[in-house]
């Protein structure tokens, strides 16, 4: 009999254990379709409040420094290379007006000494023709021979009195000696150089007691201390960049930043690259030609606009929330893309921007904005 009643509990009690799982998982069940169908109604988006602004877009550059002033020193004359207490080579310093280079005008001197002889001589075979002929002229002349001093440059001629004596003057080859050793005095100088500006020798493909000759490169002299900056941006950047515009210059390799002003703006395309190059004019003598420097370039100021990420922008169109707590998309304008943002005009709406790409979400979906 106990057995009996033994059995039956157990029964009823594996009976009352199934019902109640069965219960529990129908619950479990509806609750599932209950979120299932909420969540397919609404989607957590985030958003922010934003209002349009005046924004000034900093793009960043890259590009490189040249000396301003940079001149290839070729020969046009001949003759040997004379020691100098500060040799032609490359990184010496040169001032404005030093002696960089002097060549042996030894020969090329006595070539002009025996123009100028010729020149005397000629003269004084036609002073007792211009006494005769034009005496009230004789005078300047006759004190023109006394003057004379063969190691001094020449001296202007004599005012001729008319058109005879001119005629005279060139018949005897007179203006031809004297435009002749003109001209030899005028290379003479040209045997000694001197630095047009404070600068360094920066290429030098000639020693001393070297031997050169017309038309020979000797090297390269550049100034060190003014440079040139350049760098290019899009052609749907450039109207928003004009001569004067801000740059901040800095190098990663050395500890050195400063600000400049857009010199210049080139007026044509690079054909490869489709864009527009300008240039940075500054002093600074710690920099070096040819090294690359980044930058921060200010362009102009746009009023009532947004800086938004690029990823946010699609065909012209982001994504808002509006008062009821729909999707809504907006048509706006990018004025210019800087870096990874765009920045856009025509966001005119106090509906809330959706701060992540979503860009599979239709219009009018109800959405759960969570603000930043």
């Amino acid at each position: 009999m106990n057995s009996i009643k033994k059995t039956f509990s157990v029964v009823i009690i594996a009976i009352i254990i199934f019902l109640f799982e069965k219960y529990i998982s129908k619950n479990d069940t509806n609750l599932e379709n209950k979120i299932e169908k909420n969540t397919s109604s609404k989607i957590n988006v985030t958003v922010s409040k934003i209002k349009n602004k005046s924004i000034t877009p900093i793009l960043d550059v890259y590009g490189k420094i040249e000396s301003q002033k940079k001149i290839n020193i070729l020969s046009e004359v001949s003759g040997k290379i004379l020691p100098q207490k500060k040799e032609f080579k490359v990184g010496n310093f040169f001032y404005k007006g030093d002696v960089i280079l002097a060549v042996d005008t030894t020969d090329f001197s006595l070539e002009i000494m025996a123009y100028k002889s010729d020149f005397l001589s000629a003269i004084n075979q036609i002073l007792p023709f211009i006494k005769m002929d034009y005496n009230e002229n004789y005078m300047s002349w006759e004190k023109y021979v006394k003057e004379f001093d063969i190691n001094k440059k020449l001296k202007e001629l004599p005012t001729e009195i008319n058109s005879k004596e001119r005629n005279f003057l060139a018949s005897k080859q007179v203006y031809k000696l004297f435009f002749s050793i003109k001209s030899m005095e005028k290379k003479l100088e040209k045997f000694i150089l001197k630095a047009p500006f404070n600068g360094v020798v920066s290429q030098a493909f000639v020693n001393t007691n070297s031997v050169i000759v017309p038309g020979m490169q000797i090297g390269e002299f550049i100034s060190s201390e003014k440079f040139t900056f350049s760098s290019n941006i899009d052609l749907s950047q450039s109207n928003l960049l004009n001569i004067g515009n801000e740059i901040l210059l800095f190098s990663n390799e050395i500890d050195e930043n400063f600000t400049a002003r857009v010199s210049r703006i080139a007026k044509n395309i690079d054909p490869l690259t489709q864009k527009i190059s300008f240039y940075v004019d500054f002093n600074n003598s710690k920099l070096y030609d040819g090294m690359y420097l980044s930058g921060k370039l200010k362009l102009n100021e746009i009023d009532q606009a947004l800086e938004i990420n690029r990823e946010l922008l699609k065909n012209n169109t982001i994504l808002t929330v509006d008062e009821n707590l729909k999707t809504m998309y907006l048509e706006v304008d990018p004025v210019v893309f800087i870096n990874n943002t765009v920045i856009i005009k025509g966001y005119n709406t106090n509906n809330y921007l959706v701060n992540q790409s979503s860009f599979n979400l239709k219009e009018g979906i109800k959405v759960t904005p969570i603000f930043e």
